[in-house]
């Protein structure tokens, strides 16, 4: 089952919410929208996942991965999946990569609960796919 949610009011109900995204004027404007929405328990951080991920220190609940067209590299996958989340939330625009990604984490104990395909962009032939893992 899928919620929509406000993001404000969703980041409002965590207790912290941290994003890394690689590029550094989406991480200011997401520090700046944080801000200006109020929002105390929202950080971003500017870098590779792969490596920013090793400093992370607080342990998760859900993580949501949103990757490039290559999907996530299998050493940053290592990383998410030795945080041992409960849930993952994948949204991936690339059906192949999303494949070989979900091969490694069914090998490491997730197993999709639930799949929307969205199609964001209806005059190309191309989708999105969110996908609901919960750890077993």
């Amino acid at each position: 089952m899928w919620y929509r949610y406000n993001r404000t009011d969703c980041c409002s109900k965590c207790k912290k919410v941290i994003g890394v995204e690689l590029i550094e004027e989406a991480v200011e404007a997401a520090n700046n929208n944080a801000k200006y929405n109020g929002l105390d328990n929202c950080v971003f951080i500017a870098g590779d996942v792969k490596e920013v991920i090793k400093n992370i220190e607080e342990k998760p609940d859900i993580i949501i991965l949103d990757p490039p067209r290559p999907g996530v590299t299998p050493d940053a996958l290592k990383n998410v999946i030795n945080f041992n989340p409960k849930d993952i939330v994948y949204v991936s625009c690339n059906p192949k990569t999303l494949v070989e990604n979900l091969k490694q984490l069914k090998e490491s104990g997730y197993e999709v609960k639930a799949l929307k395909i969205v199609d964001m962009f209806p005059q190309t032939p191309h989708v999105e796919s969110v996908v609901k893992l919960e750890r077993k």
